[in-house]
């Protein structure tokens, strides 16, 4: 799935404002969408303190007429809400539905500043989350109502952010913070179990997206990974609940040795099929020192 940023660039200049990007996100949503079945486009809306109400409601009609997915930051933290509160009079979910900005498919990326009016606005439009829990940690902005969530049924899967906040975008971190952050606030350890857990990383991504993809069922994608088991870090596997323990509480991923995509092998003996590793990070280094140097 891929939603381009739509905002207004600082110092970007005519060609950077939320028009002209809406437009280009217009044209590639039209151009590529559905491109071999598995290219998935939308349109991402920074946040409503980044783009004003009027890019705001002409993105979401956009979205909304190609039934696409509006991704957008959402209380991310305490300091934005305090603008949009000062700046409309009213919070940043409750502005989005007065716009009809969440009444297409909507994922909201954080939400993790959300009041109970703010939690049942999301419900009330079946609003997705992204939840993000290492990039909220590091960058101290909270720590997203997760249990509340799942008890009101909103569709939640896990994010990582982008690696400026996130750094190793590791998707079992992702899922043991989840699970630990949750227990820890509500103060009791059966919250957010193992299962659910497993399940926000896998079938709950694929909810939160509407895409058919996360489980292993005839009539979708073959995304597959296959994980070395014989590790110390699964011993003793006895039962089918030791063995998802470990995977949750103790699973890596230096154990996943082979991937497939959609049926198609990606990553074999840990190594990809489709990417020269050596002449990937080179060509990194390389633009990094570009980078410092100008």
């Amino acid at each position: 799935m891929f939603t381009p940023g739509i905002f207004d660039v600082p110092t970007g200049g005519a060609e950077n404002t939320w028009p002209v990007l809406l437009e280009e996100a217009c044209t590639l949503f039209d151009e590529m969408n559905g491109r071999e079945g598995r290219l998935h486009c939308g349109f991402g809306p920074h946040a409503t303190y980044t783009v004003p109400p009027e890019g705001l409601a002409a993105i979401s009609q956009a979205a909304q007429a190609r039934d696409a997915l509006l991704q957008i930051h959402l209380n991310e933290t305490a300091a934005e809400c305090v603008a949009v509160e000062e700046r409309y009079g009213k919070s940043a979910p409750a502005l989005l539905a007065t716009l009809g900005a969440l009444d297409g498919r909507v994922l909201a990326a954080h939400a993790v500043w959300l009041d109970d009016q703010d939690l049942e606005l999301l419900v009330a439009h079946d609003v997705a989350v992204a939840h993000c829990p290492g990039s909220n940690g590091k960058l101290g902005a909270g720590i997203a109502r997760l249990s509340d969530m799942l008890q009101r049924g909103l569709r939640v899967g896990l994010g990582s952010d982008g690696p400026a906040s996130n750094d190793d975008l590791h998707l079992w971190d992702e899922m043991r913070l989840a699970a630990v952050l949750a227990r820890a606030t509500a103060g009791d350890p059966t919250v957010v179990s193992s299962a659910t857990a497993l399940r926000l990383a896998t079938r709950g991504g694929g909810e939160a997206l509407g895409l058919p993809v996360g489980s292993l069922e005839a009539g979708r994608p073959a995304d597959v990974i296959r994980l070395r088991t014989d590790d110390p870090r699964f011993t003793p596997s006895v039962t089918h609940s030791e063995l998802l323990g470990h995977l949750v509480w103790a699973g890596a991923g230096y154990l996943v040795t082979d991937v497939w995509v959609a049926g198609q092998q990606v990553v074999e003996q840990g190594r990809s099929t489709r990417i020269d590793g050596e002449q990937a990070r080179a060509e990194v280094a390389q633009r990094a020192r570009r980078l410092a140097a100008s």
